[in-house]
């Protein structure tokens, strides 16, 4: 896998750099180990990648890189090391990209060869054929995923900030949520700690993380807005990594990304 080119990353993907005025100005260069990603059960191997270096990691969490677009969080004990990464070319995926050379690893599929755009609306087409997600990737080339096998087991999206070694974030993977059970300690505005009712819709947008349920109209101040947007709403909260985790595992999705 190539070397991860952080500032590429960020400027190409408009989920991170809409309404953002900071500019990333260095590229990151890392030294990453491969490793197999297994599922919650520790029997099936849902993603192979490679670790992505911190300066302070956390000794519960290993972030895994899987391409150039997909960095999640996983438990150490779901992570282990491999020897060497395997380039598989066959079946389906030969199909989806038509004699493209190509890597596969777990349920990514990827090219990093520069393609013309009729070239990429090609790959997207037969992915989408297959019941597959495709789109284009910051080198030029085509990412296809079994969004099906990632929806299974939702992590935790990495966003590094200034640079690996000088830690990052953590995000949701998709738009929109519901929780089926109530969520507590979630912070708005800095000041407030409250409970999530069982019922309320999360926004994960690019501005921010917003929950709208009329109970928590009451938090709204002058710096921090209820929204009653037509295609989104609420209030927004702070996204501290356990709250994040607690949102995938008390709710379910209504809407996806892509």
């Amino acid at each position: 896998m190539s070397e991860f080119n952080l500032k590429k990353y960020i400027s190409n993907n408009p989920l991170l750099t809409e309404g953002k005025e900071e500019k990333v100005d260095e590229v990151v260069n890392e030294e990453l180990d491969l490793v197999h990603v297994y599922d919650k059960n520790g029997e099936k191997i849902i993603g192979t990648g490679q670790v992505v270096k911190s300066e302070k990691p956390n000794p519960s969490d290993v972030i895994v890189q899987f391409d150039r677009e997909l960095i999640l969080s996983f438990p150490r004990d779901r992570v282990k090391p491999v020897k060497e990464e395997v380039e598989v070319n066959e079946g389906l995926m030969d199909d989806i990209f038509g004699g493209i050379p190509y890597k596969t690893v777990g349920v990514v599929s990827f090219t990093t060869v520069a393609l013309p755009d009729d070239a990429k609306e090609r790959i997207i087409m037969r992915a989408k054929e297959a019941g597959k997600f495709a789109q284009p990737n910051v080198a030029g080339g085509v990412t296809v995923r079994d969004e099906a096998a990632l929806n299974e087991e939702e992590e935790l999206t990495f966003i590094p900030s200034s640079g690996t070694k000088a830690g990052g974030t953590f995000e949701l993977n998709n738009r929109k949520y519901e929780l089926t059970s109530p969520i507590k300690n979630v912070t708005i505005g800095g000041r407030y700690v409250t409970t999530l009712p069982k019922g309320t819709i999360l926004y994960n947008l690019a501005g921010g993380l917003l929950a709208d349920h009329e109970s928590l109209r009451k938090f709204e101040t002058r710096s921090n807005q209820y929204f009653d947007k037509s295609n989104y709403s609420g209030i927004r909260i702070r996204k501290d990594k356990e709250v994040l985790n607690n949102i995938i595992n008390n709710s379910k999705v209504l809407e996806f990304y892509g």
